[in-house]
């Protein structure tokens, strides 16, 4: 029988058979160690990309967040420069409004007509304005020593009654002419610093005063002087509002209408302006002036 082994080696054919067979048993082990050891790289692989993929995910969600507090920011800043754009706004017009005011009062001032004869003039607050017109060629000294007597004149008594009662509100010369306006902050104040009898209130304020109302009263229609009145009869109406004084000059009564009048020296000019005056310049008789608020 042939054998299928070498005499001299000694093995069979089984045993190569054996040993071939274990010989593919390895190459299939490292095989598998081979596809082991990629599986292994590739999930090593896979990790590393999706822990770069979390990196990536991560900054970018930082990268949002600072893009989002700048937007916040910018919005904040926005609003808040147009709050202070509002504030400025506000501010300059009330400053404008202001100014506006003052300027219409100073050109009233400037361009308010000048009386051409002395004129008083009771405001609807109960303050007075005196206009007094004088012959300056009378006058010995010169327009600035003339404004610095009055002011003197003003200023001392205002510190005596420790406010500001009475205010010089224009000083004109012209030619021979010399126009001076003054404002008082009522009757009482106006008969404190001038020193002639001025009394302002009701009919019953002035008879509580002790004015005993002995003159003569006219009655005013039609901006006209009427019939005779009763002094009697005025004395009942308390109620109405009245003006006292003892100068001969133009009065005005603002915001009423003139409703009697004491008929010694008057001339009704118009529904709320009488003017007083008398044969001597220098001498004057109580008037009354009662007259309706409108």
């Amino acid at each position: 029988m042939l054998r299928l082994v070498a005499p001299e080696r000694g093995v069979t054919m089984t045993e190569n058979k054996h040993t071939k067979n274990t010989g593919t048993g390895g190459m299939r082990s490292r095989a598998n160690q081979a596809v082991k050891s990629g599986r292994a790289g590739a999930g090593t692989q896979n990790s590393r990309s999706s822990a770069g993929a979390a990196q990536k995910g991560g900054a970018s969600a930082a990268e949002k967040s600072r893009e989002y507090r700048a937007l916040q920011n910018k919005r904040k800043r926005i609003r808040l420069a147009k709050k202070r754009r509002a504030m400025f706004l506000g501010i300059v017009g009330i400053v404008a409004l202001a100014v506006i005011i003052l300027l219409v009062v100073l050109l009233k001032s400037i361009f308010a007509g000048k009386a051409d004869r002395d004129t008083l003039t009771l405001n609807e607050d109960g303050s007075i304005v005196f206009e007094e017109v004088s012959d300056y060629s009378q006058v010995s000294y010169s327009k600035s020593e003339l404004k610095s007597y009055i002011k003197d004149a003003i200023s001392e008594y205002n510190e005596a009654v420790d406010e500001k009662a009475v205010k010089l509100e224009k000083l004109s010369v012209s030619g021979d002419e010399v126009y001076l306006r003054i404002w008082y902050e009522d009757a009482e104040t106006y008969q404190d610093f001038t020193g002639y009898t001025t009394f302002s209130g009701t009919i019953e304020e002035a008879l509580s005063a002790g004015y005993d109302f002995a003159a003569s009263f006219v009655e005013v229609s039609e901006e006209a002087l009427g019939d005779s009145v009763d002094t009697e009869d005025i004395t009942e109406k308390s109620s109405l509002s009245l003006l006292i004084l003892q100068e001969n000059c133009v009065v005005n009564i603002e915001g009423a209408t003139i409703s009697y009048v004491t008929v010694d020296g008057a001339t009704l000019l118009d529904e709320n302006s009488v003017e007083f005056t008398s044969e001597d310049e220098d001498v004057a008789s109580t008037s009354y002036v009662i007259y309706t608020v409108e």
